[in-house]
């Protein structure tokens, strides 16, 4: 049986083209892990704009008391709100584990998270409140 001849394609150049492309991308995943893309202004700007980690919780106690008390109760939404209103750059997941460690060190086995009913189910901190300011 005699089949049609069919033109060989010639892959030389493709695959040229292939190879060329990979080491492409290669490299330039090397040089975006070595040499950062960021000006260091912007690496400065956000350093200055997030907090660090040791002053989070005392610039927290300065609006709030942790008072290790089954009493005490804050909603997380409010947290989250105090979070934003200092643009802190934090998430509430970095916050709870600071907050973990922190009660940790100090050994204040009342301070943790909890589901209170206040009108609704509110998620929130048990163990601390929020100071109030004292008018003279």
């Amino acid at each position: 049986m005699n089949t049609p001849h069919k033109e060989n394609i010639r892959v030389e150049p493709i695959s040229g083209l292939i190879i060329e492309f990979l080491l492409f991308k290669i490299v330039v995943t090397v040089i975006k892990q070595y040499f950062p893309i960021e000006p260091i202004e912007v690496m400065n700007a956000k350093k200055d704009w997030i907090q660090d980690d040791k002053n989070l919780i005392e610039t927290f106690k300065n609006d709030y008391e942790i008072t290790n008390s089954d009493e005490d109760f804050v909603s997380s939404k409010n947290i989250e709100n105090w979070i934003n209103d200092r643009k802190l750059g934090i998430t509430m997941k970095k916050f709870g584990m600071e907050m973990k460690r922190y009660t940790t060190v100090h050994k204040l086995d009342k301070v943790l998270t909890d589901i209170k009913f206040i009108g609704k189910s509110t998620r929130g901190w048990v163990g601390i409140k929020e100071r109030v300011e004292e008018n003279e």
